[in-house]
């Protein structure tokens, strides 16, 4: 029986996939739920250290079809990066559930999800009346309660001997522009996909 847990893989071996196979490859990690993610399981992965604790981080949710538990459909909801703050630092930021939050850009854009206007940051943080700020915190608490016990995490580290903010950027730019989240590119293209990451990451 394997008890290990499997929801962080390094750049080491992602940098060997091609972009058009990188989906199906994510798609293989099971990720950790966020109702089990503790600070020991952002610093230490099947208790060995995960340094640097920097790179890509992907929250998603699994929609069961036709609740079949061998046919799992995974939804891709944010793609973030930590190149300077580490992943224990970033990810649980994603979870202020005040309307003044910063960092909680996850939860604001679960929100705006099923908004038909959307909610700019600027309201967020200075909303029009009380009766808004209140209503903006029930959405995001209503937002951090379903994410919390629903949705799954996924940690692309960037050993030591491999870390570079730039190829960080880069790699956020790869999977936000194939995987589609909440937070995806309006813009960005990746037209040549059957190139490795790397290739990718090391073009000027």
């Amino acid at each position: 029986m394997n008890n290990k847990d499997n929801y962080l893989i390094n750049y080491d071996k992602v940098k060997i996939w091609k972009i058009k196979d990188a989906k199906s490859k994510l798609n293989e990690i099971e990720g950790l739920p966020l109702s089990d993610c503790t600070i020991k399981k952002l610093v230490f992965y099947n208790d060995e250290p995960i340094l640097t604790g920097n790179g890509v981080y992907i929250f998603f949710k699994i929609n069961n079809k036709n609740d079949d538990k061998n046919n799992n459909d995974k939804e891709y909801l944010y793609v973030g990066k930590c190149s300077s703050r580490s992943f224990v630092e970033r990810v649980p930021s994603h979870f202020d559930i005040r309307n003044i939050g910063w960092f909680n850009s996850y939860l604001r854009n679960l929100v705006n999800e099923n908004q038909e206007e959307k909610i700019k940051v600027k309201e967020f943080h200075n909303p029009s009346s009380k009766q808004k700020e209140n209503d903006y915190n029930d959405l995001l608490k209503d937002k951090a309660n379903i994410s919390l016990n629903k949705h799954r995490l996924i940690l692309i580290n960037f050993e030591n001997e491999n870390y570079d903010s730039e190829k960080i950027s880069k790699l956020e730019d790869i999977f936000n522009v194939i995987l589609e989240p909440l937070n995806k590119y309006k813009n960005k293209k990746i037209d040549d996909r059957d190139i490795r990451i790397s290739e990718y990451l090391n073009r000027d």
